[in-house]
Formats: structure tokens, C-alpha cells, sequence
């Protein structure tokens, strides 16, 4: 795959993904069942910093330090949101797999398991688009000459 058809590809999965954000305002408000009736619900600060571990392997063309900066300063930028209560920590690679590098549907299910279980809260880097590729449809269309043509991309 050609590395103009991996951006186009994560082009579109990225305007595909920003359609199902939202923002302004709570996620999720308590009610008669969960927390309090009528109050957003939020991070239990007794809970921070929120412990994250990352994938082992590159993002793309970022190298593995590369990629955890990027993701260092992402947090970094949340909880610095002056009406934010909220902070993160990296404290290492994914466990439970061979050098912390996620890549197969099998590593994969084996940190979704460890999420799901409160092992671990991972971020998982994707080299190629493969591996994310491997869980999302892919459309016909995607690989039509016609849909690569255009979205020209500036190589300079």
C-alpha cells in the first residue's frame, strides 16, 4: 500500500470518527441510578493521576518516543484546561504482550481484555493502518482510482 493510500485511508477514517464527537458540556449526567441526579459525572480525583501505559511499536512514521511525546503532550494540553481537575501519568509499556508492541488481532484482544478487566488503561499505536483496519470495514470505494485521485496530496 502506498504511503499516499495509507493518508488518504486515515484521512478518512479520522472525518468518518469526528462525526461521532461531540463537545460542550458533560458526557454524562447523573440520574436516579448513577451518581447524582442532575451533575455531570467526573473523574473520581482520588483516582489521578490516571495511569496510562503505551504500545511499544511506531505510529506511522513516528518512532516509539516520537509517538509518546505526541501523546504527553496531548494530556498535557487536556489538563492544563484551566476548568480542568484532571492529570495523566506514563508508566510504561502494555504488558501481557511480547515487547510491549501490539501487532495482531491477538495482541490486540489480549490489552482490550486487560482494559476491560482495570489491568491496564493502554494506548495503542498502529504502524501501517493495518491493525485498526484489521476491526473497521473498509469500503469499496476507498480503493477506487477515482476516490485516490481526489484528495491531491502536497509532497514538498
Amino acid at each position: 500500500m502506498t504511503a499516499y493510500r495509507q493518508f488518504v485511508r486515515l484521512f478518512v477514517l479520522l472525518v468518518a470518527s469526528a462525526s461521532l464527537c461531540s463537545a460542550g458540556g458533560p458526557q454524562v449526567i447523573g440520574n436516579k441510578a448513577l451518581g447524582t441526579e442532575g451533575e455531570a459525572i467526573v473523574w473520581d480525583q482520588h483516582y489521578m493521576p490516571i495511569l496510562y501505559v503505551t504500545d511499544g511499536g511506531t505510529l506511522g512514521p513516528l518512532t516509539n518516543l516520537q509517538a509518546n511525546q505526541r501523546v504527553q503532550q496531548a494530556f498535557e494540553k487536556w489538563a492544563n484546561v484551566p476548568s480542568a481537575s484532571i492529570s495523566f501519568q506514563n508508566i510504561g509499556g502494555i504488558s501481557g504482550i511480547s515487547n510491549d508492541d501490539v501487532k495482531n488481532a491477538s495482541d490486540f484482544n489480549q490489552v482490550v481484555s486487560d482494559c476491560q478487566d482495570s489491568l491496564q488503561t493502554a494506548i495503542v499505536y498502529d504502524s501501517d493502518g493495518s491493525l485498526f483496519l484489521d476491526f473497521i470495514p473498509i469500503p469499496a470505494w476507498w480503493d477506487s482510482p477515482a476516490f485516490v485521485r481526489s484528495a491531491p496530496m502536497d509532497t514538498s
